[in-house]
C-alpha cells in the first residue's frame, strides 16, 4: 500500500446547518512512520515531500523504545529542521515521552518533511504521526462559497 498524494479524502453531506448547504466535507490525511536510531550515528532523513498548498495541522513524536537524554530527535522541513518537533522539547530518555505540534502551518511550496537525529545517539525507536490537508486538491474539487 502506498501513500496517494494529490487527493484529499472527502465525505458528502446533505443540506444541513444554518446556511443550508450541501457538498463535501474534507478529512485530514495522516502519515505514520518510525525511526530506528543507531548508536553513534547522527543523520538527517527526508521522510516525504507533501504537495504544494499543504496545511499541517498536527505532528506527534513518541519515544517508543528508550534511547537516552543525549539522543536529539527533531522533525521539521528542509529549511527549518525543528519547525514541527524541536529536539529541546522531545526527550528519548523515557518510553512514552511525547511532544506535539498543534499550531498549524501552511506551505505554499511543496514541503519535504525532515527527520534529524543528533547529539550523542544511543539505539532506540521514535514514532511519528503528521496530520495534514492538501488544500490544492480540496479547492480543485470546488469551493463551498465564492464571495
Amino acid at each position: 500500500m502506498s501513500l496517494v498524494l494529490g487527493t484529499q479524502p472527502v465525505l458528502r453531506f446533505s443540506k444541513a446547518g444554518p446556511v443550508d448547504i450541501q457538498g463535501v466535507s474534507y478529512e485530514p490525511k495522516t502519515i505514520f512512520f518510525q525511526k530506528t536510531i543507531t548508536t553513534a550515528v547522527s543523520e538527517t532523513n527526508a521522510v516525504i515531500t507533501l504537495p504544494a498548498g499543504s496545511y499541517i495541522t498536527h505532528a506527534l513524536a513518541i519515544c517508543h523504545t528508550v534511547a537516552d537524554g543525549n539522543t536529539r530527535v527533531s522533525l521539521g522541513i528542509t529549511t527549518t529542521s525543528t519547525s514541527l518537533i524541536a529536539f529541546t522539547n522531545f526527550s528519548m530518555a523515557t518510553a512514552g515521552n511525547y511532544n506535539t505540534f498543534t499550531n498549524g502551518v501552511y506551505y505554499h511550496t511543496a514541503p519535504t518533511l525532515m527527520l534529524t537525529v543528533g547529539g550523542t545517539p544511543v539505539a532506540g525507536v521514535a514514532r511519528f504521526a503528521v496530520e495534514y490537508y492538501e488544500l490544492g486538491a480540496m479547492i480543485s474539487q470546488g469551493l463551498h462559497f465564492d464571495l
